[in-house]
């Protein structure tokens, strides 16, 4: 992987792993810091999406790739919205978590597969506030 083509942030929270991974995995959870809506059973190859009513507006099509309870979450998105999934078209969005010796929850989010410049740019922007969402929502 070359540094055009993902994202990486890592974050540490004083919860529990159970609670990170709700938030992270259950669509009705992950509407409340992540876009309106979120519609996907967690089972690997189920498609869903994730959809905006302000700001980047439109729904997302994304299909779920691996689920691992509770240690790690991948699916695969699309750019554009409104839009069908197509895998040649979408970047892979990984969530690991890790329990940490003191209780807390290490979360490590790589998103890659980019193959434009300015949708990895756009989704610099969209992590660094989404994960201030969630930041807030498991506090």
């Amino acid at each position: 992987m070359s540094d055009i083509d993902f994202i990486k942030r890592e974050m540490t929270f004083n919860q529990q792993i159970e609670k990170v991974w709700d938030a992270i995995t259950q669509p009705d959870q992950i509407a409340k810091w992540f876009g309106d809506t979120a519609a996907f059973e967690l089972q690997e190859g189920n498609e869903g999406y994730f959809e905006w009513r302000t700001m980047c507006e439109g729904r997302y099509a994304m299909k779920v790739i691996s689920v691992n309870p509770v240690n790690y979450f991948a699916y695969m998105w699309m750019n554009d919205p409104d839009v069908p999934f197509e895998a040649s078209e979408a970047t892979l969005v990984e969530w690991t978590l890790n329990r940490t010796v003191n209780g807390k929850t290490h979360l490590i989010l790589i998103e890659s597969g980019f193959k434009q410049k300015q949708h990895r740019k756009m989704n610099i922007q969209g992590w660094h506030q989404e994960l201030r969402h969630l930041v807030e929502f498991l506090s």
